[in-house]
C-alpha cells in the first residue's frame, strides 16, 4: 500500500512503473528534490516544500499517473482538491496542475492524481 506510479503500456494496459534508488538532495533551506530514474530512460522528480510539491516526469514516454493505495484519513474529493482530518487537525491540498481523480487502476485505489503537460502541482492547505 502507498503512493504508487502508474503508467500507460504499449498495448493501452496500465501498470505500476519501476525503476532504480531515488536520489534525494536539499535544493536549498526547505526544498527537497527527489530523482527517481525510471527503467523506460525517463526521470521523476519530486520538488518537495512546506508549501506543496511539485511532480514531473522528463523526456517523452508513455502517459504516466500517481496513485494512492493507502487509507488515510481523508474526508472529502473534487477534481481539484482533497481534505482530511488527523488527530482533530483538518488540512487540505489543492492541485494547482493537473487533476484528481477517485477511479483508479487497481481496487485499492483511493485516488489518482493526472497530470497536465507531464506535471502535477500541490498547493497544501
Amino acid at each position: 500500500a502507498g503512493l504508487r506510479v502508474v503508467r500507460r503500456n504499449a498495448d493501452g494496459s496500465l501498470a505500476q512503473a519501476h525503476g532504480g534508488t531515488p536520489a534525494v538532495t536539499e535544493k536549498s533551506k526547505g526544498k527537497l528534490l527527489v530523482e527517481w530514474p525510471m527503467d523506460d530512460g525517463r526521470k521523476l522528480t519530486i520538488l518537495l516544500s512546506e508549501e506543496g510539491m511539485e511532480i514531473a516526469v522528463s523526456g517523452k514516454g508513455p502517459d504516466w499517473m500517481l496513485e494512492l493505495t493507502a487509507a488515510l484519513p481523508f474526508t472529502a474529493f473534487g477534481a481539484r482538491r482533497i481534505a482530511a482530518v488527523q488527530k482533530g487537525f483538518a488540512y487540505a491540498f489543492d492541485c494547482t496542475k493537473g487533476t484528481i481523480a477517485t477511479d483508479g487502476t487497481s481496487t485499492g485505489s483511493i485516488f489518482v492524481l493526472h497530470p497536465s503537460d507531464g506535471k502535477i502541482s500541490l498547493k497544501f492547505k
